[in-house]
């Protein structure tokens, strides 16, 4: 669980890093958003989500299915 300063660091670097995509076009899914709230509310870290979001999609090809598999986004 992250301390209040490193919570309060981590929207800016995150909103930071959406503002750098979004000039080149590139704009935040759900499966983002649902990481990004799983991740402020403590139910996993940005690192667990990340790995376990990249084993889904090389065993299944494809982001569709990941969110309803994961129970920290429930």
């Amino acid at each position: 669980m992250m301390t209040p300063e490193e919570k309060e660091k981590w929207i800016e670097v995150n909103r930071e890093s959406k503002a750098i995509l979004a000039l080149e076009g590139l704009y935040p899914n759900e499966i983002d958003d649902a990481i990004e709230e799983a991740v402020l509310d403590g139910r996993v870290t940005e690192r667990q989500a990340v790995e376990e979001c990249l084993g889904y999609v090389k065993k299944h090809k494809t982001q569709k299915g990941f969110l309803e598999s994961r129970e920290w986004t429930k």
